[in-house]
């Protein structure tokens, strides 16, 4: 909305006024039911190959990055379901 004043403020008056407490908790469950197995499936996945990847300088870093796409590529129809 070009022009118009779009503060935070603003922006929570408008949520509550037009469709109250509910408004601003709208899409949170679906969050919540994505995170939960997303950081598990995270720490899971980086557990299983920190072993592996020990002894190089940038194993954690691969085993994290790794483990962080494990996680977001298996809770990927969560996030669309979000909106």
């Amino acid at each position: 909305q070009v022009g118009k004043d779009t503060s935070f403020v603003v922006a929570l008056r408008r949520v509550w006024r037009t469709e109250g407490f509910q408004g601003l908790w709208a899409g949170n469950g679906a969050s919540i039911l994505r995170v939960f197995p997303a950081r598990g499936i995270a720490f899971a996945v980086n557990e299983r190959l920190r072993p592996y990847v020990k002894r190089h300088a940038a194993g954690s870093f691969a085993a994290g990055g790794l483990a962080g796409m494990c996680a977001a590529a298996a809770t990927y129809p969560l996030d669309l379901a979000r909106g």
